[in-house]
């Protein structure tokens, strides 16, 4: 019963937030939601994140997202990311102040990626994202333009759900104190990926090692399968919409796990975005291999005031596992892009419940990217 009540909230939560209309002011698009498109008309990657493409580096990160004044007085005309006409590359740095109300505060050095891209035939494009720690991608992709598809072989991030950048949402890192999940940070494994796009759909399925993070070999197995789908609406009246759904499954000699869920979106006047996401998780481990049942949600609005300034508003719940545990969190913040390729994200964040220690925390990250 307490599943069922639960259910209901969350799609009452995601069908209310989807029906909300902003205040009219000029704006220009912020995210694919915004502007109906997929995540490859901004990054090289068909299945978003790492490296922009030229739309996404030269024109998007240094027009669309900086505050008009200083995105003036900064610009250097003629910059390009493209090293001659076949090589380009890119970088993205994140590094957080982070201050828990237990007195604690720290500096992290969450993401130093850098990134190179070299198309090699009209079709064929070898790609290396070298990041801190032991996190990398490299892969080589083939394009067919004759089915609207691709092939992609190496070691990348499998396509599921959203790809929110931050990693501490529920359904990409998992709940405190519920679950751990493998979309977070170092999520990278090993194997090939058919993808199918069109102006309207993309259809994403992938065969993986199942061991996200690991430097070199599985237990011998194909051990993962990621199947993701979504479908895009737009319009002429800047109404845009996403809804999509996504499987991953996992099964090695330890233990099986599998995810899947739907997401959505919705973009109002190119200056209000909401996001939206719920998961679900069955997972058997040993020793009694029990199944464990979890549901994970999460929300985000964002609302644009001027560009280059917009206020977000999260909602995480995870729910589940043995004993039957619930948490949720609620995140107040900015995203405030001041220069182009300089971003600066303060966020609030409280999390809460009946039976696990609640805390709270303040972020304060900040990203160079190119």
């Amino acid at each position: 019963m307490k599943w069922i009540r639960l259910l209901k909230l969350i799609i009452i939560l995601m069908a209310g937030s989807w029906f909300l209309s902003p205040v009219d002011v000029e704006a220009l698009p912020r995210f694919a939601v915004d502007m109906g498109v997929s995540c490859q008309e901004c990054h090289v990657n068909p299945t978003g994140g790492g490296m922009r493409n030229e739309f996404g580096a030269e024109y998007y990160g240094r027009t669309v997202l900086p505050m008009r004044t200083y995105q003036q007085d900064q610009r250097l005309d003629g910059f390009s990311t493209s090293l001659n006409e076949f090589i380009r590359t890119g970088t993205n740095f994140r590094t957080l102040m982070l201050y828990e109300d237990n007195g604690s505060s720290t500096f992290y050095q969450m993401q130093g990626d850098i990134y190179l891209s070299m198309q090699t035939t009209r079709d064929l494009l070898f790609y290396i994202d070298i990041g801190l720690y032991q996190g990398f991608e490299i892969f080589g992709m083939l394009d067919i333009p004759s089915i609207d598809s691709y092939v992609k072989v190496g070691k990348f991030v499998p396509a599921y759900g959203i790809r929110i950048d931050d990693h501490n949402v529920y359904t990409r890192q998992g709940a405190p104190g519920i679950i751990d999940l493998p979309f977070g940070p170092r999520a990278e494994d090993t194997g090939a990926e058919f993808g199918y796009i069109t102006d309207h759909t993309t259809v994403n399925f992938g065969v993986f090692n199942g061991s996200p993070g690991a430097a070199r070999f599985s237990d011998g197995n194909i051990n993962a399968v990621a199947l993701r789908g979504e479908w895009r609406l737009s319009s002429e009246g800047n109404t845009n919409g996403l809804l999509g759904s996504s499987l991953y499954r996992s099964k090695t000699s330890v233990s099986e796990s599998i995810n899947y869920g739907i997401f959505g979106g919705i973009g109002l006047e190119r200056n209000f975005n909401v996001l939206g996401e719920i998961m679900f998780v069955n997972r058997k481990q040993p020793p009694d291999a029990s199944t464990e049942n979890y549901i994970l949600f999460f929300t985000e609005f964002n609302y644009l005031i001027q560009q280059g300034i917009d206020l977000k508003l999260q909602y995480n719940l995870g729910t589940g596992g043995t004993p039957d545990r619930l948490i949720q969190a609620i995140g107040v913040g900015a995203e405030l892009f001041f220069l182009p390729g300089l971003e600066a994200r303060p966020l609030y964040r409280l999390h809460f419940s009946d039976d696990l220690p609640n805390f709270s925390e303040f972020i304060m990250m900040f990203h160079i990217f190119i």
